[in-house]
């Protein structure tokens, strides 16, 4: 595949002239480039640094050494693994500096968020691609990213699957709320604190 990085990084080594420093500088902005066509950079309030890719979902890897799914792009896109450590740091320090000086900022959620606005639920699958989209007119699986709002899973929760009106009726209240042990209070019995909880 010819891209920007390929050209830029030929076959690894630099030319005779050109010192290492600035053949590694020039393959890592030839890498930034590259993903800037399929994705973005973006920065939190809180200068959380991410990379959010467009296809085939809308995955959002967080710009942190440490992570794998960073580890996993960078291996994917350039084959260049953790081992080759001066230009997988040099990657991971320009997409950093990219996403801190030019990326647009963004609100990563974990899990679920709600727009009170437009009185919608999202919940994340867990999977870095699907998010749950509940509204008054009911459930869609959707992508990750719909409408602007971005979720970056946990690496160690586990994805789950939802499963539509194909279900037992009743299911969750018995297994939800049925052997819960609620105390009544004086602001409510028991009786509508299971309610409250089923709902």
């Amino acid at each position: 595949m010819d891209t920007y990085f390929a050209r830029a990084y030929g076959n690894g080594r630099p030319s005779k002239e050109e010192a290492k420093s600035h053949f590694i500088s020039k393959a890592a902005q030839a890498a930034v480039k590259d993903l800037k066509q399929i994705g973005s950079f973006r920065k939190t309030i809180g200068k959380e640094l991410f990379y959010i890719l467009r296809e085939p979902s809308g995955a959002v890897v967080p710009l942190d050494k440490r992570s794998i799914e960073l580890a996993t792009l960078i291996q994917r896109r350039f084959n260049i693994n953790a081992s080759s450590a001066d230009l997988f740091n040099a990657l991971v320090n320009a997409f950093q500096v990219e996403a801190f000086q030019y990326g647009k900022e963004v609100e990563v959620y974990q899990f679920g968020h709600v727009n009170v606005n437009t009185h919608t639920l999202y919940v994340s699958c867990l999977n870095e691609e699907n998010v749950l989209k509940i509204t008054e007119n009911g459930v869609q699986r959707v992508k990750n990213g719909e409408d602007g709002v971005f979720f970056c899973d946990p690496e160690h929760w586990q994805p789950w699957k939802f499963v539509p009106d194909h279900y037992e009726k009743g299911i969750a209240k018995r297994l939800l709320v049925d052997d819960v042990n609620f105390v009544a209070t004086e602001a409510l019995p028991k009786a509508d604190q299971a309610l409250l909880f089923e709902m």
